[in-house]
């Protein structure tokens, strides 16, 4: 009995490690892509700020000027198949970009390009460009 407690516990614990490394990599993978649309929004001349953990419906806020600003929601997949957010994430996010003033924007990261939506219309946009 001793034995398969012991087993068991170190299945556990080898288990745990797996989970913890594998949502490391999900996670790592999410905020690599943050980065890189970040980065490029600053490229064309935005002014650019990432959320504290992505913990809301804003992962980066891009502002060219006081009329030209986007609260953008990064949906990424290494599969290729980035999903478009629900209605009520959609609506989330319409909500707190209105807050900031700005367009609520979808952002759709596959095979490495991104494609930037409007979160009302779906509406395919460009970056501006400054």
């Amino acid at each position: 009995m001793f034995k398969f407690a012991v087993v068991l516990g170190i299945v556990y614990l080898i288990y745990t490690v797996w989970k913890s490394n594998r949502h490391s990599a999900r996670t790592r993978y999410g905020y690599e892509a943050e980065e890189s649309i970040a980065s490029y929004l600053r490229r064309c001349g935005a002014e650019v700020w990432l959320s504290n953990g992505s913990r809301g419906p804003i992962d980066v806020y891009a502002q060219w000027s006081k009329s030209r600003r986007w609260a953008i929601q990064i949906k990424a997949s290494r599969d290729g198949l980035a999903r478009i957010p629900r209605p009520g994430e959609r609506e989330r996010l319409i909500v707190a970009s209105r807050e900031w003033r700005a367009r609520a924007v979808i952002a759709l990261r596959e095979y490495g390009r991104t494609t930037y939506l409007d979160a009302r219309t779906s509406q395919r946009l460009n970056a501006p460009r400054s």
